[in-house]
């Protein structure tokens, strides 16, 4: 303890106090100089080293986030191991965090922005100088601010980079609802609402599928934290609108699949009646290929509710796309040709002189029913008797009289002029006996 006596040289006792507080800082705070006492601490051993780690832990948890404050010798050397492993492990995170972004961006073509290829180079550079070197160079303010910095603009890439799969996912699911923001086609005739609530999907699908693309890479980095929400929402949207339009569409393609049925039928029945010479040139034999082609775009859904567009955007069984326009129109119109086809054949084979013929020559007596069908102009009597079997004893049956009764065919060829006039509007537009329910005369709902 420092002599108190009143008698000692206060100019002595000065230098004493001026001494001890030297050796306190010159030791560390070992010997410490408290109320004019002098006193020896050893917990006190390594204080600078404690200072400088203490007062670079904000930039020593970029690398090690659950590193704390140092009180002893012990804890220190503990938390450099930490810190030291952590800054190793950050080096190599670094290395691959440049290869995947530089992979990703070159899938689409990409270069690497400088700025990104040099926060990276700084950050590595940083964590390869080891722990002990970076908090003595920490101790000047300057550099840790400068090293915080660099460290978090790593980070942000690191975080954009972390996000490429999640952004990689989004893009498929995108891609696969199938919707690209197009004009709306001539001949939709769908409510207004509905309408424009598949336009609005179709257009934030497209803006979400360029904003997700490998270019926000090449951007300066950024949180994707808004992009996602935006869209889990259109996700959300996109479900629930899938499923009641689903629902519609297979109501729909369990109707067209009779109906289509009916088409390829009716064409049947005028393919037969088209192999009959005596009846004359072929009508309407390029419809054979379009029923087909429509046919085929008639899938009946196998499904029906047990679907997931959360996870499949489009059904696996009938692939149903939102917005897509049905071939009821078309199917429709194919129809209709045939029908007008299958009247000319009709009026043909009604004919007074062909008549005659199937009379006098149906010496196994089949045609009379056949003949009172096609005298009172039912089409959908007709395509429901004219199998193959009558088709080719009909065609026997008129062949075979060819010879004898040249006259006929002039008739023949009279009479399918005639009908043509009359299929084109002049009086047989009400001589085809339809299913109304499967063809009605007006447009219907054709889009899905």
């Amino acid at each position: 303890m420092v002599a108190r006596d009143g008698t000692a040289d206060e100019r002595a006792l000065a230098a004493v106090r001026e001494l001890l507080r030297r050796l306190e800082v010159s030791t560390g705070g070992v010997i410490r100089f408290e109320t004019d006492a002098a006193r020896f601490d050893p917990q006190a051993a390594g204080a600078p080293e404690l200072a400088a780690f203490n007062a670079a832990l904000v930039l020593a948890r970029r690398f090690e986030p659950r590193l704390t404050l140092a009180r002893d010798r012990e804890g220190l050397d503990a938390r450099l191991k930490r810190l030291e492993a952590a800054m190793a492990d950050a080096v190599d995170a670094a290395t691959r965090t440049r290869d995947v972004l530089a992979s990703a961006l070159a899938e689409a073509n990409f270069e690497m922005p400088a700025a990104n290829r040099t926060a990276i180079a700084e950050y590595i550079a940083l964590a390869e100088s080891g722990a002990a070197a970076m908090l003595e160079a920490a101790a000047d303010r300057s550099y840790l601010a400068s090293a915080v910095q660099i460290a978090g603009a790593y980070e942000t890439i690191a975080a954009a980079c972390e996000s490429i799969p999640r952004m990689r996912s989004m893009r498929e699911f995108l891609a696969a609802t199938g919707l690209r923001a197009v004009p709306d086609e001539a001949g939709l005739s769908e409510s207004v609402s509905r309408e424009s609530a598949v336009a609005s999907l179709e257009t934030e699908c497209e803006l979400l599928r360029v904003e997700l693309g490998p270019r926000i890479l090449t951007g300066p980095p950024r949180s994707l934290d808004g992009l996602e929400a935006r869209f889990q929402k259109f996700k959300w949207t996109y479900v629930q609108c899938y499923l009641s339009a689903h629902a519609r569409w297979c109501v729909k393609m369990e109707r067209l699949e009779l109906a289509a049925g009916d088409a390829r039928r009716y064409f049947d029945a005028l393919t037969r009646l088209n192999a009959i010479a005596a009846l004359g040139p072929p009508e309407g034999e390029h419809l054979g290929a379009r029923v087909a082609e429509l046919s085929a775009r008639v899938v009946r859904c196998e499904l029906k509710d047990a679907i997931a567009p959360e996870t499949t955007p489009r059904c696996s069984s009938c692939g149903f796309q939102l917005g897509a326009a049905s071939p009821q129109a078309e199917l429709e119109d194919a129809m209709e040709g045939i029908r007008r086809a299958l009247e000319i054949k009709l009026a043909a084979l009604s004919h007074s002189m062909i008549a005659r013929l199937i009379h006098i020559h149906d010496r196994e007596h089949r045609l009379e029913g056949f003949l009172k069908i096609t005298q009172a102009a039912q089409t959908d009597a007709l395509v429901r008797v004219l199998d193959e079997k009558l088709a080719r004893y009909l065609a026997q049956v008129l062949d075979e009289n060819e010879t004898a009764d040249a006259g006929s065919l002039g008739c023949a060829d009279f009479a399918r002029d005639g009908a043509k006039k009359r299929a084109r509007g002049e009086g047989m537009a009400t001589s085809a006996n339809l299913a109304p329910n499967r063809f009605p005369r007006g447009k219907g709902n054709n889009r899905g």
